[in-house]
């Protein structure tokens, strides 16, 4: 899973929470370097004898840094501490920089239930791992609440492991 990271004995999950100005923004920052890339293309390969090569390859790394970055949840809105030792969960709003929410962490609460999301006509449906004292079948990615997280969404052998790290503290 691209959001998830351990670090300092706490696991952190960034997500966006369904909010719209942080995928917006995701999508004009690459928009923005796709534009800038290709027209960087177009005027070093007219005003010097740059290969073409060059400048494709180094519009694509831009392209590929960038979706790694956002893939990576460093541009996400919120991030999900789950804290082991001290059995708590927390929710930061990173927008502004503050503590929403802290709660006793119960492994009990931790399942895997699919999120469904709808492009157009089609419906697509992910395994998704999420935190909530009331399991659902279908989940919705929304802001983080102490009654239900999505965590983040991946394919199901990612989140098992993910999963069984946090129900066995032993292993972390």
């Amino acid at each position: 899973m691209q959001n998830y990271f351990f670090e300092n004995n706490i696991h952190h999950f960034n997500i966006n929470g369904g909010d719209a100005r942080t995928m917006k923004m995701q999508l004009v920052v690459l928009l923005v370097v796709l534009v800038l890339g290709l027209g960087g293309y177009q005027y070093f390969t007219a005003a010097t004898n740059i290969p073409a090569g060059f400048s494709i390859g180094g519009t694509l790394l831009l392209l590929i840094f960038f979706s790694r970055l956002l893939l990576k949840g460093k541009a996400s809105r919120y991030q999900i501490q789950i804290d082991l030792h001290k059995q708590s969960i927390i929710a930061w709003d990173q927008k502004r920089k503050e503590e929403m929410w802290e709660d006793d962490f119960h492994s009990e609460y931790l399942y895997i239930s699919e999120i469904q999301v709808v492009m157009g006509s089609q419906i697509y449906r992910y395994p998704a791992l999420v935190y909530g004292e009331n399991q659902k079948e279908i989940v919705e990615d929304g802001v983080p609440y102490p009654e239900q997280v999505v965590l983040g969404f991946a394919e199901r052998g990612s989140l098992q492991r993910i999963q069984e790290v946090l129900i066995q503290p032993s292993l972390s």
